[in-house]
C-alpha cells in the first residue's frame, strides 16, 4: 500500500536527466516558503 500523500511520477518517456529534474520541481513545490 503507498502512502496517502504518494506522488506518482511516469518517467517511461524521460531521460534521467529529465527524470530527477522533474522530481527535483516536485520536491521544491513542497518545501516550506
Amino acid at each position: 500500500k503507498q502512502a496517502d500523500d504518494a506522488i506518482i511520477l511516469d518517467t517511461s518517456n524521460y531521460s534521467i536527466e529529465e527524470s530527477v529534474e522533474k522530481i527535483l520541481e516536485i520536491i521544491r513545490s513542497k518545501e516550506p516558503a
